[in-house]
């Protein structure tokens, strides 16, 4: 860097040093015919451009803060006079029309670094470039606090991003001396720059997987082009708008999905959001074009789209009653019938299905759009399973393996279930009696009372991994050992839950400290048991009480849970207690096949 310096500084001596010279011949500043030569010159000109601070060398002396100060100020002010940032949006437009190689992208990066650093510094935009940078876990209501000034502490570190550091201060100030800061926006075509930034994202979005310094360069034209576009400069929003409207859409649709790069669809989040805030003017045509890349079933990546289409929704003054019930009534059909991914063997939710139900809340804050049959089938088929008996079907291993009925409990995931939730409570605020017309009080039948200190529901759900637990009763962690070992032998599992023994219910009921318990005293049904709550529940664990009840020792009693045991002495015996179980009934090559012979 100290030889650039030298070099750079040697071009320009003197209060009437060569600038001017240089300037008047762009060609020479900026030859675009040697690729190399260019990116050093520009390199050089970016320096300059934002150099503040640093001390400038010139034959070895060391010149006085002031007098370097001077210098910048004057280099800075004749690059602007005579017309360098057009000359750069022409170099721009000529790398740009070039295929995208190393050397094309680190130009036009230097390009976008000073066109990011003066059009913040001529508009005052630093905050909005800041807070598009802000981390994936900050929301947009959060951002909406930050702007107004909200005083939680929580937010403090993140509303400190968009203050703006001292020497940005001083070159604010030194572009409004002689309203050299307009003047830079008056002589650049900042229509011209935009649609080349859009053409350039156009570009570089057209392929799957990208290096780092192409998501840096992704995440740099965001924010200029968002900078162009809250500045309202030059009518510039009317690019957008008008003839540019589909290269800016298909920009924009490639951003909020794209796969595998989760900062650069928070990025573009943000970006939409914040020129929503400062140019709320556009609300209804960025909602209008957000619907119009509305994203299929299969697209796995919906978050950040449904994110801001639902916050903007929510803020915009411009209410188009007839367009939200429309879209309302699509989003309800889609809920309805489309079928929802969410498995309870899955812990990941459907992005896009509970998208919409956001979407669904946002749009019945400014129109009311639900109803009662609606909400119904929210309550009834989306978070609960009312009047729905299904008994297990005739399959092979493979089918059972699969089975999972879509309209058994639709939200399945911890996700949908909020927006579920918040959906009803917001028909409630419409309709109060509608939980208790429509199965309250069955439901909270089904609900176990918990008489615990500090009891925490969430502390009952089960991990995140898909799997649930054995719950320990007392000194039973040989026995669970060997269950758990069961259930994750595939074959072995979904082949036992097929058995049928021919026996019918045997309902013995005995006394559980100081409550009266009723079960099946039947091995081979509560084994079944066990393994389809370990598939199917959606609870932390299973507490196994009625499979020790019906697990008889050599003398015929129930198993002792709170005397340790010897693990083999219990697999021998539960063997030996299986086969006799399934003996005659055409199920013992489950124990004596292929299935067991693994495990032994």
């Amino acid at each position: 860097m100290l030889e650039i310096l030298k070099y750079f500084t040697s071009q320009f001596k003197g209060p009437q040093n060569t600038i001017l010279q240089l300037t008047n011949n762009w060609d020479q500043v900026f030859p675009q015919d040697q690729p190399y030569h260019l990116l050093y010159n520009l390199k050089l000109v970016e320096y300059y451009l934002g150099s503040q601070s640093e001390t400038v060398i010139e034959n070895e002396q060391q010149i006085e803060i002031e007098d370097k100060m001077q210098i910048e100020y004057e280099w800075r002010n004749n690059f602007i006079i005579q017309g360098g940032f057009q000359q750069l949006l022409i170099v721009l437009k000529n790398v740009c029309s070039k295929p995208i190689n190393q050397i094309t992208k680190q130009i036009v990066t230097f390009i976008l670094l000073v066109f990011k650093l003066y059009l913040a510094a001529s508009i005052q935009a630093y905050q909005v470039q800041q807070y598009i940078k802000l981390p994936l876990k900050v929301t947009l209501e959060q951002i909406h606090k930050i702007l107004n000034d909200d005083k939680d502490q929580e937010l403090i570190q993140y509303k400190n991003r968009g203050k703006e550091p001292e020497d940005f201060i001083q070159l604010v100030n030194e572009l409004k001396k002689n309203d050299v800061g307009n003047l830079l926006l008056q002589n650049t075509d900042l229509k011209q720059l935009l649609e080349q930034l859009i053409d350039f994202s156009q570009s570089i979005l057209n392929k799957d997987d990208y290096d780092y310094e192409e998501k840096q360069l992704i995440e740099l034209n965001i924010i200029v082009i968002t900078t162009l576009l809250v500045s309202g400069q030059q009518n510039v929003n009317t690019v957008i708008q008008t003839y540019y409207k589909d290269r800016y859409v298909h920009v924009l649709q490639k951003q909020l999905f794209l796969p595998k790069y989760q900062l650069i669809r928070k990025a573009c989040c943000n970006s939409l959001y914040l020129l929503f805030k400062f140019q709320q003017n556009l609300g209804s045509f960025l909602i209008d074009i957000l619907l119009q890349i509305f994203p299929e079933y299969d697209n796995k990546e919906t978050s950040q789209y449904f994110e801001v289409l639902c916050k903007i929704i929510e803020e915009n003054s411009q209410v188009d009653q007839s367009k939200y019930e429309s879209l309302a009534k699509q989003i309800k059909y889609n809920i309805r019938w489309k079928d929802c991914t969410e498995t309870r063997k899955n812990p990941h939710h459907d992005k896009t299905f509970t998208g919409q139900l956001q979407l669904l809340e946002s749009i019945g804050k400014v129109v009311n759009v639900l109803d009662e049959e609606f909400a119904q089938y929210i309550f009834k088929t989306c978070l609960f399973a009312f009047n729905i008996d299904i008994p297990l079907p005739e399959l092979n291993k493979s089918q059972l393996q699969e089975y999972d009925p879509k309209e058994y409990v639709k939200c399945k995931s911890q996700d949908s279930r909020k927006s579920a939730y918040r959906l009803i409570i917001q028909y409630c605020q419409q309709d109060n009696q509608f939980l208790l017309k429509n199965g309250l009080q069955y439901i909270f039948q089904l609900i176990p009372f918990y008489n615990i200190f500090q009891y925490k529901p969430t502390a009952e759900v089960k991990h995140f991994s898909g799997y649930a637990g054995i719950r320990n009763l007392g000194n039973i962690c040989y026995m669970n050992a060997m269950l758990q070992q069961f259930f994750m032998t595939q074959e072995f599992r979904y082949g036992f839950l097929r058995v049928d023994d021919g026996k019918q219910i045997d309902v013995q009921q005995y006394k559980d400290k100081d409550k009266e318990i009723r079960l099946d005293d039947n091995l081979i049904h509560q084994f079944q048991r066990l393994l389809a709550y370990l598939e199917l529940s959606d609870r932390r664990d299973y507490a196994p009480y009625q499979f020790c009840y019906s697990y008889k020792d050599y003398e015929g009693k129930p198993i002792n849970i709170g005397l340790q045991q010897d693990t083999q002495e219990f697999i021998n015996h539960f063997i030996e207690l299986l086969e006799k179980g399934l003996q005659d009934k055409g199920w013992d090559q489950i124990l004596k096949g292929n299935i067991w012979r693994p495990i032994m």
